[in-house]
């Protein structure tokens, strides 16, 4: 088995940084790990997968009252542009568009298809080859 610098004191030490609205990369970096072996301590430790499931939430209220305080208090000055992206790249936030097609009085698209043939008139084969035979 390989030597891993997973403690379980992890688990309450990442919760503040994910207060404060940080991510993955910048908690394991407070936590003296790598993101990849912050990954790996999901899959092993149902503890820390449980802690990380508590800190996204956390990070969330944070990034969500940045916006609320945007909007409410004249004083906290937010770029709107960098917290939509923001929310939409962290928090799968997405522009959406609903598009209904109905016909008449919203009832359903009436489909209709016609075909057309016409007949030309062929010009009889004479019954003599080309050489006149």
């Amino acid at each position: 088995m390989s030597k891993t610098s997973y403690k379980p004191e992890m688990c309450e030490k990442m919760l503040p940084f994910f207060a404060q609205g940080m991510d993955v990369p910048e908690v394991a970096k407070e936590l003296g790990i790598s993101k990849r072996s912050f990954y790996r301590y999901i899959e092993q430790h149902e503890e820390f997968a449980q802690a990380y499931e508590d800190g996204k939430a956390m990070s969330e209220a944070w990034w969500h009252k940045q916006g609320r305080l945007a909007v409410s208090d004249p004083e906290h000055k937010i770029n709107a542009t960098i917290w939509i992206f923001a929310m939409k790249n962290k928090f799968g936030w997405r522009d959406k568009q609903d598009l209904e097609h109905s016909g008449p009085n919203g009832g359903p698209i009436q489909s209709k298809q016609t075909i057309e043939w016409t007949i030309q008139p062929v010009k009889p084969v004479n019954e003599t080859d080309s050489d006149g035979q």
